[in-house]
């Protein structure tokens, strides 16, 4: 896999593996229609002593992933054993993710959980749907400000299912901003004056914001956070001053 000079933030690095900030707009990992422009040719390139064939020939050192659209952490696997050791903890589901979420819609409530079989939409393949048939999935979630029709979110997946959190919210009828594919309406935007922080932005308004989880080698407790994007945290900021959390 070629290695490319793209702009990318390693928080943390050391001999098993490496925690990375994810642009929006960015893919995790090659596929046999794009091989250029991914977090896996960045990473071919910024990391040291990546071992390139751990977790295949276009996923190296891939231990989980994010969709293209949204941001925040990921970590990257740097031998065999590491990655043995994280995926097992991801598939025990022992790693404690938290993500953040601007969303437009109807009032979620205070917090929640929501739950249920996804599986792919019958029509728009790419799309995924919560129904009859699937793998099952989980999420609680807590509101953390209430600004109708426009709610901030944390999120915390239990389960790990390909836009397990871009559907769940559209069960909710509180999709995320940006997110056509999940019902999001841009003709409901009540703000005009915070467009210029919409314009342009690569993605949608989902962050992938902290990691919990045990040192594959020395079994200590790691726990890495990093804040939304730019764009994201200024129209989160503008909608929750202070930082107050809702009642």
């Amino acid at each position: 896999m070629p290695a490319e000079d793209l702009p990318l933030e390693i928080l943390f690095e050391d001999s098993d593996f490496a925690i990375v900030n994810k642009p929006a707009g960015m893919p995790t990992h090659p596929s046999f229609s794009r091989t250029s422009g991914t977090l896996v040719n960045a990473t071919a390139l910024s990391t040291s002593k990546t071992s390139s064939g751990i977790g295949g020939v276009l996923r190296p050192g891939i231990v989980h992933r994010l969709d293209r659209v949204t941001s925040g952490l990921l970590i990257i696997a740097k031998n065999q054993f590491a990655h043995e050791k994280l995926a097992d903890q991801f598939r025990r589901r022992t790693v404690k993710k938290t993500y953040r979420a601007l969303c437009l819609g109807e009032d979620p409530g205070e917090s929640g959980i929501i739950e249920g079989l996804i599986g792919r939409h019958p029509i728009r393949r790419k799309k995924r749907v919560l129904g009859q048939e699937g793998r099952p999935s989980r999420t609680s979630y807590s509101r953390i400000f209430s600004c109708p029709p426009l709610y901030g979110l944390y999120l915390f997946p239990y389960t790990g299912r390909t836009h397990q959190l871009r559907t769940h919210l559209e069960s909710l009828h509180c999709p995320i901003v940006l997110d056509p594919l999940y019902g999001y309406e841009p003709q409901r935007w009540p703000y005009p004056k915070f467009n210029p922080l919409l314009k342009n932005y690569p993605g949608i308004f989902l962050h992938a914001e902290k990691l919990e989880f045990h040192h594959p080698r020395e079994g200590i407790e790691c726990a890495f956070s990093v804040p939304p994007p730019q764009q994201f945290q200024l129209l989160w900021d503008a909608l929750n001053p202070g930082g107050k959390e809702s009642r």
